[in-house]
């Protein structure tokens, strides 16, 4: 089990820049390659540090370092899953994490939570709260369907809505 003083023995963290960056171990062979350089590699959508023989996402290794806990999840309130500030990290569980989901790539109203009807000619604005689809209406307009979708983002969703 990763603990945070054998995070810290290890690597030292920058919170303002959101690097993690090698420590001198004592080695020559090792200092000289690595003391010093930044930890990790970009692997899909996350920066990725192996730590004794096991792989961890750098963001969670980081809320380890600073706060000594390791949450069920850690979320990157401004959904950039490079942006490894301290700043910009929070602890979250899952449901916590998904508010915070940008729109999908999918998308084509422009607008988190709307689509278009072509029955009814109109924009549906919709959310999901508890695993649950919650309709918030037909509109004539995508921006007042957004508006409804962002009201209630602020009401379900408190820090974590995320508005596309």
């Amino acid at each position: 089990m990763l603990t945070q003083s054998r995070v810290k023995a290890l690597l030292d963290y920058d919170p303002i820049k959101g690097e993690l960056r090698w420590k001198s171990r004592g080695v020559k062979s090792w200092d000289t390659r690595y003391a010093g350089t930044v930890a990790g590699w970009k692997a899909g959508r996350y920066f990725h540090v192996s730590l004794e023989g096991s792989n961890y996402l750098a963001h969670r290794v980081i809320y380890l370092w600073m706060s000594g806990e390791l949450p069920e999840q850690v979320d990157h309130k401004n959904n950039n899953p490079f942006d490894n500030r301290w700043s910009n990290l929070r602890a979250a569980d899952y449901a916590g994490n998904n508010k915070n989901a940008s729109k999908r790539s999918d998308n084509t109203s422009g607008y988190k939570g709307v689509s278009f009807v072509k029955g009814n000619n109109k924009w549906r604005a919709r959310i999901n709260v508890n695993k649950r689809s919650i309709f918030l209406g037909l509109f004539d307009s995508p921006e007042d369907a957004y508006a409804a979708y962002v009201e209630a983002a602020k009401k379900h969703h408190g820090k974590f809505a995320n508005f596309g």
